[in-house]
C-alpha cells in the first residue's frame, strides 16, 4: 500500500494544484450586482433542511426547468455508471487490463462532449435550438445500446466518442433552457437545486452499480439496464418535443444556407401568454420564428388549407389555429383561449406575404383577440429572406440577388408591450425593429466585403 500511494501521489499533487487555481479564478470573478448584506447563513435552518426544501420548491415549480434537470441528471448518472462499470466490461469482453487503454477509451467520451458542445453552440448561436435535445437523446440511447455488442477497442473508442458528441448536443440546450426560464433572482437557487438533484441521481445509479457487484451480476446486464433507461428517456423527450425535432429537421434541410442571428432574445417572456406580431416575408417564416424561440409557437392557417385531409393531422399536431378570410369569431376565441392558458400565438398583421420585406398592410384583427386575453404582445421583425425562393419577389430578381455565400437571416424581437397597445404604437415598434435589423445586416455586408 505504501508503494502504491507513492506511485499515485503525483496525481494528488496535481489535483491540489488544480483546486488552488480554481479558487484563484473564483475570486477573480467580477461582481455583477450588489451583495445583499442582510442575508445570513443559518445553521439551524440548514440542519432542518429548510434551504434544500426551498431550492426544490423553486425547481419543481417550473415544469420546463424540472424536466431539463431530470434530463441532465439521467445523462450524468449514465455517464457515472459507464465510468464505474467499463473497466470490468473491458476485462471480461476485451481481455484488457491496461489502464491506459481503458481510460483512453473512456476519455474519448470527454473529447466527444467538447466537439458536441461546440457543434451545439454553433447551431444555437443567438438562440436555443431545442431540436437538438431529442437528436442528442436518441444518439445517447443508440450508443449505450451498441456498447455491449462490441468486442474490440478501436470500435469502442469510436462509439464512446459518438456518445460524447450526442451528449454535448443534449446537455447544452438543456442548460440553456434552465438559464432562460429561471428568473434572475432565483437562478442561484435553481442551480443549487439542480446540483442537488443531479448528485442524488448519480449516487443512486452508483448504488445500483455496487449492488450488481455485490450480488455478482454480469456487467452486461447493467449496461442493458442503462440502455433501457436511455431509450425510455429518448422516447419521452420525443414525446415532449416533437415540434422541436420536426422543425430542426426541416430547417436543417431547407434553411441550411442561412446564418441565423437573433436580436433581443432576452425580450422573449419565459412564461405566460404571448401574442407575437410582425412582418411576413416568406412561406417558411413559421420555421424561422420557431427556430428563434425556445417556446412552442402556434400559428394561424387559412381554413381551406387546414381542412385538407392530408394536412389536418399535422396542423393539429403543431397546434395550428384555422381562420377564414375576413372576420372569424371562432378563430379569435381560439387565439384568446390559447393566450389565457399561457401559449405563444404568432400572427402576421399584414395578412399576406410581403413583396418588399415590409408590412404589406396592417389589419387590426389582433386587437379583438388581445382584448380579453392575458399576457403581452411581442413585436418581431424578419430580415434576410424576402428575396429568396420562398418569397413573393419576382423570379428574375431572385436570380440576380441570390448569392452562393451564406446569407444573414435576422430575427429581431422588441420589448414586450401591453395587450391594449394601439396599432399606431405597434407599427412604430416594428419600424424601429426594422431599422435595427437593417443596420445589423449592413454591418454584416461590410464585414463580408472586407474579408
Amino acid at each position: 500500500p505504501t508503494a502504491l500511494l507513492m506511485d499515485i501521489a503525483p496525481i494528488g499533487y496535481f489535483l491540489a494544484l488544480a483546486a488552488l487555481v480554481q479558487i484563484t479564478l473564483a475570486y477573480r470573478l467580477p461582481k455583477t450586482q450588489e451583495v445583499d448584506v442582510d442575508k445570513r447563513f443559518d445553521w439551524r435552518e440548514y440542519r432542518r433542511a429548510v434551504y434544500i426544501r426551498t431550492n426544490l420548491r423553486t425547481v419543481t415549480g417550473h415544469r420546463t426547468i424540472l424536466l431539463s434537470i431530470v434530463g441532465l441528471s439521467i445523462f450524468w448518472s449514465i455517464s457515472q455508471v459507464m465510468i464505474a462499470a467499463f473497466p470490468a466490461f473491458a476485462k471480461a469482453t476485451l481481455g484488457e487490463n491496461n489502464t491506459v487503454v481503458i481510460q483512453g477509451i473512456l476519455a474519448c467520451t470527454g473529447f466527444g462532449i467538447v466537439v458536441g458542445s461546440m457543434i451545439a453552440g454553433r447551431i444555437s448561436r443567438g438562440h436555443i435550438e431545442t431540436g437538438l435535445i431529442p437528436v442528442g437523446s436518441f444518439g445517447i440511447a443508440l450508443g449505450v445500446l451498441l456498447v455491449p455488442f462490441i468486442d474490440n477497442a478501436p470500435t469502442l473508442a469510436a462509439v464512446f466518442f459518438g456518445l460524447g458528441i450526442f451528449g454535448g448536443l443534449f446537455i447544452i440546450p438543456l442548460n440553456a433552457l434552465i438559464q432562460f426560464h429561471g428568473h434572475e433572482n432565483d437562478i442561484g437557487v435553481i442551480l443549487a437545486g439542480n446540483n442537488f438533484i443531479q448528485n442524488v441521481a448519480m449516487l443512486s445509479f452508483l448504488a445500483l452499480t455496487v449492488s450488481f457487484s455485490i450480488y455478482g451480476l454480469p456487467v452486461e446486464r447493467l449496461l442493458g439496464l442503462l440502455a433501457i433507461v436511455a431509450l425510455a428517456g429518448a422516447v419521452y423527450t420525443l414525446y415532449r418535443l416533437p415540434q422541436a425535432l420536426a422543425r430542426f429537421v426541416f430547417t436543417a434541410a431547407i434553411v441550411r444556407a442561412y446564418r441565423l442571428e437573433v436580436l433581443g432574445f432576452k425580450n422573449i417572456p419565459e412564461s405566460g401568454g404571448v401574442l407575437m406580431l410582425g412582418n411576413q416575408i416568406s412561406r417558411i417564416d413559421w420555421a424561422i420564428l420557431q427556430m428563434s424561440c425556445p417556446r412552442p409557437l402556434r400559428f394561424l392557417m387559412e381554413r381551406s388549407m387546414y381542412n385538407r385531409w392530408f394536412l389536418r393531422p399535422f396542423m393539429d399536431f403543431f397546434g395550428a389555429i384555422p381562420i377564414s378570410r375576413g372576420s372569424d369569431r371562432e378563430a379569435i376565441r381560439s387565439i384568446t383561449d390559447a393566450l389565457n392558458i399561457g401559449d405563444v400565438v404568432c400572427l402576421f398583421p399584414g395578412g399576406t406575404i410581403s413583396r418588399t420585406g415590409e408590412l404589406s398592410g396592417f389589419q387590426h384583427g389582433y386587437q379583438l383577440a388581445a382584448k380579453n386575453a392575458d399576457g403581452v404582445i411581442l413585436p418581431f421583425y424578419l430580415d434576410g429572406i424576402w428575396d429568396d425562393v420562398f418569397s413573393h419577389l419576382s423570379a428574375r430578381t431572385k436570380i440576380l440577388s441570390r448569392s452562393t455565400a451564406e446569407r444573414n437571416l435576422i430575427v429581431a424581437f422588441g420589448k414586450p408591450l401591453p395587450m391594449n397597445t394601439s396599432a399606431t404604437d405597434l407599427k412604430q415598434n416594428l419600424f424601429e425593429l426594422s431599422l435595427d435589423s437593417w443596420r445589423r445586416n449592413d454591418t454584416h455586408h461590410r464585414d463580408g466585403n472586407r474579408r
